[in-house]
């Protein structure tokens, strides 16, 4: 999967708003399993900017083990009377809305443990095309497919926090969209149920313990 954060002006509702700038780069060697997704995670940068500075990729967009991706370094400075002391919105537990539109059981529930994680929660199946919706204003990062995921959308939210949506069977978006909470964003189908995941910045969290019902 693909994975990004925020370095250009974004505004967000009455939220924060952040710029950034760059400091320098550095050279990063492909190791094997990386993905675009995982190197922006690794460098809390987004999988714009590895394409941005490394033409090759816009061309072909592979990773090959050994070969040398140009990382850029950003200066973030954030601004916002809404951040708390340590610089974590305050929106942002308490402000979380249900990815579905109708509350759905959970088929694989999210886990911590070692040696069976599991990152994200998989909801049953619903009994017909469900609606997907965003869980906080923010911006559409990332669109594609996935095996095990199959199509699936990254959203960006203040603070740091990421959400993905997977097992979509339609997407009602674009990347660099910004949405509303709640506003609409793809469908499921009877096929497969939600697969939602949510993480603050590279720390996976209990989705089920975050987000609201309502």
């Amino acid at each position: 999967m693909k994975f990004s954060i925020l370095i250009l002006l974004l505004f967000i509702g009455n939220f924060a708003s952040l710029s950034a700038e760059i400091l320098s780069f550095k050279s990063y060697k492909v190791v094997s399993r990386d993905t675009l997704f995982s190197i922006s995670q690794k460098f809390s940068i987004t999988t714009k900017d590895i394409y941005r500075w490394n033409e090759k990729k816009k061309k072909d967009p592979r990773l090959f083990v050994g070969e040398t991706l140009r990382i850029p370094v950003f200066k973030t400075v954030a601004v916002n009377k809404n951040l708390n002391s340590s610089g974590e919105s305050m929106s942002a537990y308490s402000n979380f809305k249900y990815p579905l539109e109708r509350k759905s059981k959970i088929n694989l529930d999210y886990s911590a443990i070692t040696y069976a994680p599991h990152k994200g929660i998989l909801f049953v199946n619903p009994a017909k095309t469900e609606n997907v919706v965003s869980i906080d204003s923010g911006k559409v990062v990332a669109i594609d497919y996935m095996d095990g995921y199959g199509n699936y959308i990254i959203m960006q939210h203040i603070g740091g926090y990421y959400s993905v949506y997977g097992n979509l069977s339609r997407v009602l978006v674009i990347e660099g969209q910004t949405v509303s909470q709640g506003a609409r964003i793809g469908n499921i189908s009877k096929e497969k149920g939600l697969y939602f995941q949510i993480s603050n910045k590279d720390k996976p969290l209990n989705p089920m313990a975050v987000i609201r019902n309502g």
